[in-house]
C-alpha cells in the first residue's frame, strides 16, 4: 500500500520554499538601476514579501494585535542590530587572522601555531557569541505568547504544520490492511523517528492506539494523537521559542507588518 507521499512531499516542499523566503536577507535598491542585480535584489524582496504575507494573513490578526507585533519587532531589530555591531568586532579579528593564514598557505609557508591558536579561540568566541545572542533574544518571547493566541504561534513556528502532516498519516496508517500494517510498520516508525524526540516505540504505540480505534473514536481523538505524533515531523534541534524569534527577525517582517497595519481598520 503506497504512503500517502503527494500531499506530504507537497507541504514539505511548500514549508521548504517559505523557509528559504523567509530566511534569506534581501537588499532593495532605492535607485532606479536597471541591471540585472537590482532586479535580482527586487524581485528576492518581493518573493520574500509574498512569503512573509501569506503566513501573516493565516494568522488572521486584528488591528491591535498588529499594532503590538509592529512594537515588538521593532524593538527586537533594534536589538538584533545592537547584538550584529558588537559581534563585528569578532569578525573583524577572525578575517584578519584568517588573511594572515592563507597569505602563508598561498607561499607555502606554515601557519604560525600561535596564529592557529588565536584563529580557533575566535571561533569560540564567536559561537559563544551567537549562543549568548539567541538568549539575550528570548526576552521577547513571551510578550509575543501573550500578544498572539496559541494557534497563531503554533502558525509562525510550523508546529501546527507538523500535526497536519501527522494527522494525514495517521489516516493512512488506519487505512492499511493488517498484512501491510505488519509488514511495513516498524521500518516505518523506525525512519520517522530518526532524528527526532520521539521514539520508534512511542510511534509505533500511537500506530496501534489509532488502528484500535473505531471510526467515532478516532474522530474524536485524532488531534490528540496527531499531537503525539507531530514530533515525528518537526525538527527539535531548534527550540520553537527561537523559532519565533527567528521568524521575526528577517528585514522584510517590519516593513511588511507595517504595511499590513496601514491596511487595516
Amino acid at each position: 500500500m503506497k504512503r500517502p507521499l503527494d500531499g506530504l512531499l507537497r507541504r514539505a516542499v511548500a514549508s521548504t520554499a517559505i523557509l528559504a523566503a523567509v530566511l534569506s536577507v534581501g537588499c532593495i535598491s532605492t535607485a532606479q538601476d536597471p541591471s540585472s542585480d537590482a532586479l535580482e535584489a527586487r524581485l528576492t524582496d518581493l518573493r520574500q514579501d509574498i512569503a512573509l504575507l501569506e503566513e501573516f494573513n493565516r494568522l488572521e490578526l486584528t488591528r491591535e494585535q498588529l499594532q503590538g507585533l509592529v512594537a515588538q519587532t521593532d524593538a527586537l531589530h533594534q536589538a538584533v542590530a545592537a547584538r550584529k555591531a558588537q559581534r563585528l568586532d569578532i569578525l573583524n579579528r577572525l578575517q584578519a587572522l584568517l588573511d594572515e593564514q592563507r597569505s602563508a598557505l598561498v607561499a607555502d609557508q606554515s601557519v604560525a601555531p600561535a596564529v592557529l591558536r588565536q584563529i580557533a579561540d575566535q571561533e569560540e568566541q564567536l559561537q559563544a557569541f551567537d549562543h549568548a545572542s539567541d538568549a539575550e533574544l528570548m526576552r521577547f518571547v513571551a510578550p509575543l505568547k501573550e500578544l498572539l493566541s496559541p494557534a497563531q504561534v503554533d502558525i509562525l513556528t510550523w508546529a501546527s504544520e507538523a500535526r497536519l502532516q501527522a494527522a494525514e498519516y495517521l489516516d493512512w496508517v488506519r487505512a492499511m490492511t493488517e498484512d501491510d500494517f505488519k509488514a511495513e510498520a516498524d521500518v516505518n516508525a523506525e525512519g520517522l523517528a530518526e532524528g527526532r524526540a520521539i521514539t520508534q516505540a512511542e510511534i509505533l504505540d500511537i500506530y496501534q492506539t489509532a488502528r484500535a480505534m473505531d471510526e467515532t473514536e478516532y474522530q474524536q481523538g485524532k488531534d490528540k494523537l496527531a499531537d503525539k505524533l507531530s514530533p515525528a515531523f518537526r525538527d527539535d534541534t531548534t527550540p520553537l521559542d527561537l523559532v519565533l524569534i527567528q521568524r521575526l527577525q528577517p528585514d522584510r517582517v517590519p516593513i511588511v507588518l507595517k504595511e499590513k497595519l496601514a491596511q487595516t481598520r
